[in-house]
């Protein structure tokens, strides 16, 4: 006679706790890993390339965010460029360099690396390399000349306003509008850094998705009443 198999209360409970561990997590949907993302590629020409690969892993560390120094010959999201273009980065053996988005390039920290280089963190951590033979950087002053180029006119609080009221839904204009941004969608100080800025900017209406939800009296054609723009629709204007 087959005597009945017996197990403990306890080795049961495990059994139990197993099964409906591997049932949540077949049920669960599967979401990718930050790590899976692809990592914002930096290039530099020497000598700052020795600076960029000592801030990188410092950038890294205090925004969780993952940076890579790449070849120049390499696509990248952002590089060090000795061209009076882009973002002041910092000061160094022959004068200025700046930090500048190739044309097409795009990545969500790209405005997270400008900013932290801009800030106390970034400041500190240029001030205190020091590389092979004695090679110092130090942080751009407080108030840096910007690039020469053409003039631009206006009232900038009157323009930064308006910007922050047709713009800031989508785009970072300035800090009150940081959060409340679309991640993927360039801010204005990175699209300042751009080398046909000033074009984007005086032709943004025509440039996509603009014309899909952006009128400008006196310039552009009025929408057609029958199909209205899925912004104004959602927003009950229309």
């Amino acid at each position: 006679m087959t005597r009945p198999h017996r197990i403990s209360a306890g080795r049961y409970r495990r059994r139990a706790g197993w099964r409906a561990a591997c049932l949540l997590l077949v049920a669960l949907p599967w979401v990718p890993a930050r790590g899976d993302e692809t990592p914002l590629r930096l290039a530099a020409p020497p000598p700052a390339r020795a600076l960029v690969a000592y801030l990188l892993p410092r950038f890294t560390l205090k925004t969780g965010r993952r940076a890579v120094l790449s070849a120049p010959s390499t696509r990248v999201h952002l590089q060090v460029t000795r061209a009076a273009a882009g973002t002041p980065a910092f000061r160094g053996p022959g004068g200025d360099w700046f930090l500048a988005a190739p044309p097409g390039a795009r990545h969500n920290d790209a405005d997270r690396f400008v900013n932290w280089l801009r800030d106390a963190g970034g400041r500190n951590a240029i001030a205190a390399f020091r590389g092979q033979g004695g090679l110092v950087f130090r942080p751009p002053p407080a108030a840096v000349t910007a690039p020469t180029g053409p003039l631009v006119t206006g009232d900038p609080v009157a323009g930064e306003e308006l910007a922050t009221r047709h713009c800031g839904r989508c785009h970072m204009v300035n800090e009150r509008t940081r959060m409340t941004t679309i991640g993927a969608t360039p801010s204005f100080a990175l699209l300042r850094g751009l080398a046909d800025w000033r074009h984007r900017f005086e032709t943004f209406y025509s440039l996509n998705p603009h014309p899909a939800f952006t009128q400008v009296a006196g310039v552009t054609p009025p929408f057609d009443e029958s199909r209205p723009p899925p912004r104004l629709r959602q927003a009950g204007r229309v």
